[in-house]
């Protein structure tokens, strides 16, 4: 009978322990904090089943740097957070150097690289945080026409001193753009399979006005080479993708998306 006795209160305490595990087991998922993504006004990077953007860096305002972060497998918890109301997410993609994960700016160079930023807001026990990312680049396209209006058919080479450098406010993903200019040129290679048709090469570009009478040199696979002037000042958004198309001697740039700035 005592035998019986001892099994029953044993049983009953793994019961009892069994519970509490359980209970804290839901305690801490009810805490965690799971992130997915969307990039606005971006379809190729934004889809219905999600986004390409998996590892990033993320902080808050209570962070004391960004720290890498996998959007498909890692998570955050409001332990973290003590008492807060609320928490102000931002993060960048793709992930920053190391060597600026504390700093509160960057330097951004334009090329072929592109730069998100994202940020989110959420209140103290919600557990579905998107951030929501957009360009901080500007893409630009080049096009070069014949006098008929058609795409030239051979191999392009379109070069202007633009803006090339600047700083990043890493907390808000703005950027201040310097006066410096560098030759940034733009190639575009005629494919002979795809029959004179070719992709245009777009340049990532920093925020930046373009003004009226900037030359641009063209330089076509058939020999000719002749400078060619912006018809009218553009101011490039962050955000927004533009193309740049020379006929004869003057460029028009335009944007032909409807991507929403930063």
């Amino acid at each position: 009978q005592m035998k019986t006795k001892v099994f029953l209160m044993s049983l009953a305490l793994s019961c009892l322990w069994s519970c509490q595990q359980n209970e804290s087991e839901e305690l801490i998922t009810a805490r965690t904090i799971n992130f997915t993504s969307v990039v606005i006004g971006d379809e190729v990077l934004s889809r219905a089943g999600g986004t390409s953007i998996d590892v990033i860096s993320m902080r808050t305002e209570l962070d004391d740097a960004f720290t890498v972060f996998n959007l498909r497998e890692d998570t955050r918890s409001w332990e973290e957070f003590g008492k807060a109301d609320e928490v102000l997410f931002y993060a960048h993609y793709p992930r920053l150097p190391e060597d600026v994960s504390g700093a509160e700016t960057r330097v951004l160079k334009g090329g072929t690289d592109d730069y998100l930023f994202g940020q989110a807001k959420a209140v103290n026990g919600q557990q579905q945080v998107c951030l929501q990312f957009k360009r901080v680049m500007v893409p630009l396209a080049v096009e070069v026409l014949e006098e008929d209006g058609n795409p030239y058919p051979g191999s392009i080479e379109v070069g202007a001193l633009l803006k090339n450098k600047g700083v990043q406010n890493l907390k808000d993903g703005s950027v201040t753009t310097l006066d410096e200019k560098e030759y940034t040129k733009f190639e575009c290679v005629a494919n002979s399979t795809t029959r004179g048709v070719k992709a245009i090469i777009a340049i990532n570009l920093l925020p930046q006005k373009i003004e009226k009478g900037t030359p641009f040199q063209v330089q076509l696979s058939d020999g000719r080479a002749y400078t060619a002037t912006v018809a009218e000042t553009v101011l490039l958004k962050s955000g927004e993708n533009y193309k740049a198309v020379v006929k004869g001697d003057k460029v028009t740039i335009t944007i032909f998306d409807g991507s929403i700035p930063l």
